[in-house]
């Protein structure tokens, strides 16, 4: 998994990421697909595919407020975290402050610049050929 992970990772310093095409064919919306045809379109660059994701994420995050109890909680953690009970309410102005130069900023920053802590677990027969080595640098270039 690490490498597929670096890999990922690598993808979003390099300024690509996943794109959001909402109009792919039924066929492409289960997830990355097979073929030439996925491997042409399944990255963009992190600018054309960030308003597709900031769309869905707030989306998302307000979806989760349908109920009174919700949006209690949601002012309630406002005012705890953020001392303002309209803070909630506020995320569409830094979610769309973020730009692609964030993205990737943020990548190298913490996702390749930072140690990061890997916990390997499953039987001692296994784990044998896990080497530490594999674990300690970053491989995705």
């Amino acid at each position: 998994m690490k490498p597929l992970i670096d890999q990922a990772i690598a993808v979003l310093a390099s300024g690509r990421s996943m794109g959001g095409n909402v109009s792919a064919s039924a066929a492409g919306k289960g997830g990355i697909g097979t073929g030439e045809e996925a491997k042409a379109g399944s990255f963009v660059s992190i600018a054309d595919a960030l308003p597709f994701y900031k769309a869905s994420f707030l989306s998302q995050f307000y979806s989760g407020q349908e109920t009174n109890m919700s949006i209690a909680a949601q002012i309630a953690s406002s005012i705890i975290y953020d001392g303002d009970y309209r803070d909630y309410l506020l995320i569409i102005d830094r979610i769309n402050a973020v730009t692609a130069d964030d993205v990737v900023r943020v990548t190298k920053k913490y996702l390749i610049g930072n140690p990061t802590l890997w916990i390997v677990l499953g039987d001692p027969a296994l784990l044998q050929g896990v080497k530490k080595d594999d674990f300690m640098k970053f491989t995705g270039d």
